[in-house]
């Protein structure tokens, strides 16, 4: 691909976007990375507390 450089963002953005778009293979590899990556960004959060899934203690001089 070549890319002229007087073409600005908006222009460059829409052709990536076109290419994504246009190209199956490479729009399903990309939608499962960042399907991968929320899974695994999600699951890290909710097991934060521990695996036995009590809330952590209430933090002294509380209400």
């Amino acid at each position: 691909m070549i890319v002229v450089r007087s073409m600005n963002l908006m222009d460059k953005v829409r052709v990536l976007i076109w290419i994504l778009l246009s190209n199956r293979k490479l729009l399903r590899s990309l939608l499962i990375i960042v399907l991968t990556v929320g899974i695994l960004t999600a699951s890290s959060s909710t097991t934060a507390y521990g695996d036995d899934g009590r809330d952590p203690d209430p933090e002294p001089g509380g209400i």
